[in-house]
């Protein structure tokens, strides 16, 4: 069978392009180092180490306290975030970015032993304030004496102005990632590939 045009001029621009051309992760100019995207691929694989890393650090903070990487980040966010009357599921979920549900099952755990009281809002009965018990701040405070020098140890090497530029960076990253992810649902529902 004799080739249609269309094939031909697709056969012919393959046959001109780089041998890589084909394996470029991205076509944003910016991210790209004359014409390859290689920086950038070694970029995501350092971020894919840190992010591993990292939520490895969460899990072993957690454990020193005796709860989950999850419970760790759910009792320091009440922390920060808690008033006079406590503050809600629903802060604390947005801050996280984590869905409420989520927030719900692991405050219910969290108050189980002991390390966070929850009452309900004086001004909406139907939602419930949290706030760090005793004993949820006396573990917090107890595992400063690691948590300092580990963290000092995981950003050692930044300056202060590159430590800002950092948060503001990252700050927009998860912004645009959830702007990202929301295209390979797009992606997703129009081939009817999901992943995990």
């Amino acid at each position: 069978m004799k080739p249609t045009g269309n094939k031909i001029k697709a056969q012919a621009a393959a046959a001109k392009a780089p041998k890589n051309a084909a394996l470029k992760t991205v076509t944003k100019k910016e991210l790209l180092t004359k014409g390859s995207d290689a920086n950038f691929r070694n970029y995501i694989h350092d971020m894919f180490a840190f992010s591993v890393r990292m939520q490895d650090v969460r899990n072993r903070f957690g454990a020193f306290i005796g709860v989950s990487g999850s419970q760790y980040i759910i009792l320091v966010a009440v922390s920060y975030l808690q008033d006079k009357l406590g503050v809600g599921v629903n802060v604390i979920a947005k801050h996280l970015q984590l869905s409420s549900a989520f927030i719900t099952m692991e405050i219910n755990n969290l108050v189980a032993a002991g390390l966070v009281d929850k009452a309900t809002d004086p001004v909406d009965r139907r939602r419930v304030r949290l706030m760090l018990s005793a004993k949820g701040r006396q573990k917090l405070e107890e595992l400063k004496a690691i948590q300092a020098p580990v963290n000092d140890a995981i950003f050692s090497s930044l300056t202060r102005e590159e430590f800002d530029s950092l948060r503001d960076i990252q700050s927009r990253l998860v912004q645009h990632s959830a702007e990202a992810l929301a295209l390979l649902e797009f992606y997703a529902a129009k081939t009817g590939t999901y992943g995990d």
